[in-house]
């Protein structure tokens, strides 16, 4: 094996070496401390080592990003080795600068004594923290990156943002080789890949809404599937029935259990099991009944979802509307709307304003097409003269598109996964199952765990426009 072989051996197994920032404290040539993790929550971190402070090569790139998008008024490069002049143009540079200013940040390691490493900092006119003396040597062997004893292997690389973790971009430089192209292709492909999920999230969300919105309309009309509505009172009735039929003497429960019928709200179920247990518990059977608890028991068994109780017919929609949007939890709102329609109308209206108000937060951060509105094919992202500027004129920054884009579709994910039980096809499988369930004892334990596991999504092509979500 000749010479060269043996270097792009040792150069392929030093690039695919894991390697993780190490749990230490930083400090800059003007002794401000840096926080690594915090940073690389609120950006894409990229870390440049430059092989020593006498390196004229090095230097190089930070002159090419200067002139990317980190210095505004340098729209030119001269390389120095080559004399090759470079030039951009504004629109290109305005849409790198958003990937350089807002969605990275940058660290440099550079061995040598503070005062070379100021100098280099100053002429490039890099104004981002740099790492010089015993403490770039000490990072450069944790991270796998010496060269030497006092160099380091020319490279830029990326800290991920929950792991730590120190993937290269590029290793390698040389005069006239700056493969800063590497980490601008990085930058431009992750960004659009995280702006398509939003478009995409923003699809979705339409269709949620739009979904809510016909159930809304369909409750409205009282033309909804009842057991969406009635499903409880139903079963309530059921089991109500036999205990009212049994005890035809049953006593009158004593005055706390009546206070505690009477504080009941809209639970069937309860009522009719507290008073079975006051009755054998309490008092002797021979005692007539009371035409209150009577009235009681079936005022509430009979209750319908259509019929909402008194406090809540005499309770503005408006009001209900703020109550109910102090509750959080996706599930635990969907579970109210079982109480009567007025409930599942106001619940549905609330959900429809979650959606909205997380959709307008990210559009605002998402490229824009001429009108205004959101691009709807997520493929024209990568499109530079794209408008990206709709809430500022800096843009918006990768990690703060990225939680935008998550906070959408979980939230929509919540929605579909806690309301799927109101789509009739989705109960008919559901019924299936259960069905199934008791007609096979041997799978009864998976059949059971399986049932409380929310369906799978139905995937669908995004360009497809007649594809409905349930």
């Amino acid at each position: 094996m000749n010479v060269d072989a043996d270097f792009l051996d040792g150069f392929q197994t030093m690039t695919s070496t894991i390697r993780q920032f190490p749990s230490c404290e930083l400090k800059d040539i003007k002794g401000h401390k840096i926080d690594v993790k915090q940073l690389a929550q609120e950006y894409r971190l990229i870390l440049i080592t430059f092989k020593s402070a006498s390196c004229l090569v090095c230097p190089q790139l930070l002159h090419i990003l200067n002139m990317y998008g980190l210095v505004s008024d340098c729209t030119t490069y001269e390389d120095p080795f080559t004399l090759e002049e470079w030039e951009i143009d504004e629109p290109t540079k305005k849409f790198f600068r958003l990937l350089l200013q807002k969605d990275a940040y940058f660290i440099v390691l550079c061995p040598g004594a503070d005062d070379q490493v100021a100098q280099i900092q100053n002429k490039t006119n890099f104004n981002y923290p740099f790492i010089a003396s015993e403490q770039a040597i000490s990072l450069g062997k944790a991270l796998k990156m010496n060269m030497s004893d006092d160099e380091l292997w020319p490279a830029t690389m990326e800290v991920t943002k929950d792991t730590l973790d120190v993937t290269p971009i590029y290793i390698g430089r040389s005069a006239g080789h700056y493969y800063h192209q590497y980490l601008l292709k990085l930058l431009v492909r992750e960004r659009g890949r995280c702006e398509m999920k939003g478009v995409i999230a923003m699809r979705e969300a339409y269709d949620t809404v739009d979904r809510l919105k016909r159930k809304i309309i369909k409750c409205e009309k009282k033309s909804m599937a009842t057991w969406i509505l009635t499903l409880s009172s139903t079963k309530t009735k059921k089991n109500a029935a036999p205990s009212l039929a049994t005890s035809p003497t049953s006593p009158s429960p004593t005055v706390s259990s009546t206070s505690s019928l009477t504080s009941t709200t809209n639970s069937s179920t309860v009522v009719v099991s507290q008073a079975s247990t006051n009755t054998n518990a309490t008092t002797p059977t021979h005692i007539s009944p009371s035409p209150s608890l009577s009235s009681v028991n079936t005022s509430t068994t009979t209750t319908t979802t259509d019929s909402p109780t008194k406090s809540t017919n005499h309770l503005p929609p408006e009001l209900l509307e703020l109550a109910l949007s102090f509750i959080d939890n996706t599930s635990t709102l969907v579970s109210i709307t079982r109480v009567s329609r007025l409930y599942f109308i106001t619940v549905c209206n609330i959900l429809v304003k979650r959606l909205r108000s997380k959709m307008e937060t990210l559009r605002l951060a998402l490229p824009q097409g001429d009108n205004g509105e959101c691009l709807v094919d997520e493929t024209d992202v990568f499109n530079k003269f794209v408008n990206r500027w709709g809430e500022s004129d800096q843009g918006i920054g990768y990690r703060d598109l990225e939680r935008r884009v998550i906070d959408l579709v979980q939230l929509v994910d919540d929605i579909g996964k806690w309301t799927r039980c109101w789509s009739p096809r989705r109960k008919l499988m559901t019924d299936h199952h259960h069905h199934h369930h008791h007609r096979s004892s041997s799978s009864s334990s998976s059949f059971s765990a399986v049932s409380t596991i929310p369906h799978l999504r139905m995937m669908r092509d995004p360009h497809d426009e007649s594809v409905g979500l349930f």
